[in-house]
């Protein structure tokens, strides 16, 4: 009987520790799973967007999306992946910009679509460059930090312009 009662414990414990392993390899393959809809659904909805708000709000997500993929799944040491990901990060936020513009809305008078992806690009200016001083090759991170403060700047341009400028413009 003595036996049995020392080799109990570690059954017990064997037990616990395979129960809590699948459990954990559970919940990474769920969250594997649902990243890829995720970045799925938001395509769908650019594919039904009808209005360049819709559709720069779509490219928007995408672009959020493609970041917290980079976020939870992407070393910032692994230059190849990294620079994948940011490309289609890039390519979002540029497309974003493009439809706004060339929507033929006026952000002074519309602003919804503009002032949507200044604020998204914002935090995702400060993520970039928090992920910049962890990085050893920042240069992926570097090339998108430009284009974002750059379509962040001009979407703060179009909202709020210069007056002097505008009196120059009449």
């Amino acid at each position: 009987m003595a036996r049995y009662s020392r080799r109990l414990p570690t059954c017990l414990l064997l037990i616990l520790h395979t129960f809590l392993i699948s459990g954990a390899l559970t919940c990474s393959i769920a969250r594997a799973a649902e990243k890829k809809p995720a970045l799925d659904e938001a395509r769908a909805r650019l594919e039904r967007a009808k209005t360049p708000v819709e559709r720069a709000r779509a490219q928007c997500q995408i672009s959020d999306v493609v970041l917290k993929e980079v976020k939870d799944n992407v070393s910032l040491n692994d230059t190849k992946t990294l620079s994948d990901w940011l490309e289609q990060y890039r390519s979002a936020i540029s497309s974003a910009r493009d439809t706004m513009v060339t929507s033929g809305r006026d952000p002074a008078r519309d602003p919804d679509g503009y002032k949507d992806l200044e604020i998204l690009l914002r935090q995702h200016i400060n993520t970039l460059a928090t992920w910049k001083r962890k990085a050893s090759d920042t240069r992926p991170i570097d090339d998108t930090l430009v284009v974002a403060i750059g379509i962040q700047k001009q979407m703060m341009d179009l909202l709020f312009p210069v007056i002097g400028e505008e009196l120059n413009k009449k």
